[in-house]
C-alpha cells in the first residue's frame, strides 16, 4: 500500500523522495501530448514533438504541454515576447477546440525554465533539474576579471558590478549582426569548424547552410533538400545532434 513500501521497492528507483499525488476524485491526466511554438523562422509555427524528453525543450521557444486536466505553457529563458503571447493564444483556442471532451476552461498554467514544478516534470522522464544550469559557459577570462572588478569593488566599499556576458553565453536571439551584415553562405567551413564555435560573420542561427555537400551529408545523414522539408524541431534536434546549434 502507499506509504508501506519496503526499501527495496525505493532502492529499486534510486531512492525514496518526492513524487505527484493525484487528490481521490481528482480527474486523472491523459497521455501526454508536446508542442514546439517558434518564430525562429519568420512566421509563428506550432508542432507536434512526438517521443519527446526535457531535451527536447529548447531554451529559445516556448511548449504546450497538454495532460489532459492542464495545459502547461513552458517558457524558455531566450523565448521572445511574441512567442510567449501567441503560445498563450494558441493554447486558449487548443481548449476551446478540444474533442475529448475536456472543460473548455481547463488551467494554463506558465511554467518558467529552471523553476519547473514536480507536477510538470513527472511527464519528462529522468527529469533533471541542472540541465540547463551546468551547461552554461562560463568563460574562464572573463570570470578572472569579474573576480578582480568585485575584489576592487569591495576594497572601494563600492558595489560589485554587473558581470559581463560573452557571446557564447547569450541566446543566440541576442547575437547582433556583425558590422556588413553576415557572409554568405556560399563561403564554406569545414565541419569541424564550425562545430568548434562560430567563425566570424558566419551567422549562427544558419550554420548548416555554411557546409560544403559532403559535410552537411556527413553530419546530417540527409541532403539539404531533405533537411528544409522536416518540421522546425526535427531541425534543431539534428542540428544539437551535429553539435552545430
Amino acid at each position: 500500500a502507499e506509504g508501506e513500501e519496503p526499501d527495496a521497492f525505493w532502492e529499486a528507483l534510486g531512492g525514496k523522495g518526492e513524487y505527484p499525488k493525484q487528490a481521490p476524485g481528482e480527474p486523472v491526466p491523459s497521455d501526454p501530448r508536446l508542442f514546439q511554438c517558434s518564430n525562429a523562422f519568420g512566421s509563428f509555427v506550432v508542432e507536434e514533438v512526438c517521443s519527446f524528453d526535457q531535451e527536447d525543450l529548447l531554451e529559445d521557444d516556448v511548449y504546450l504541454l497538454d495532460v489532459g486536466t492542464t495545459l502547461y505553457a513552458w517558457i524558455g529563458g531566450g523565448a521572445n515576447a511574441d512567442e510567449r503571447r501567441l503560445a498563450i493564444d494558441t493554447a486558449q483556442k487548443y481548449n476551446a477546440a478540444a474533442t475529448d471532451g475536456r472543460d473548455p476552461d481547463i488551467p494554463i498554467i506558465e511554467v518558467i525554465q529552471n523553476r519547473e514544478p514536480l507536477m510538470f516534470t513527472q511527464f519528462f522522464a529522468g527529469w533533471d533539474g541542472e540541465m540547463w544550469t551546468k551547461n552554461v559557459f562560463v568563460d574562464p577570462y572573463e570570470a578572472k576579471l569579474a573576480a578582480q572588478r568585485a575584489a576592487a569593488a569591495a576594497e572601494a566599499g563600492e558595489d560589485a558590478p554587473a558581470p559581463m556576458l560573452s557571446q557564447k553565453s547569450m541566446s543566440s536571439a541576442n547575437v547582433l549582426n556583425p558590422s556588413g551584415g553576415f557572409k554568405s553562405t556560399s563561403e564554406k567551413f569545414s565541419l569541424a569548424e564550425l562545430q568548434a564555435g562560430t567563425p566570424d560573420g558566419v551567422d549562427p542561427t544558419k550554420k548548416e547552410e555554411y557546409l560544403s555537400d559532403a559535410d552537411f551529408l556527413e553530419a546530417f545523414k540527409v541532403d539539404m533538400a531533405a533537411y528544409k522539408a522536416l518540421p522546425g524541431w526535427k531541425q534543431k534536434n539534428l542540428k544539437r545532434s551535429s553539435k552545430l546549434f
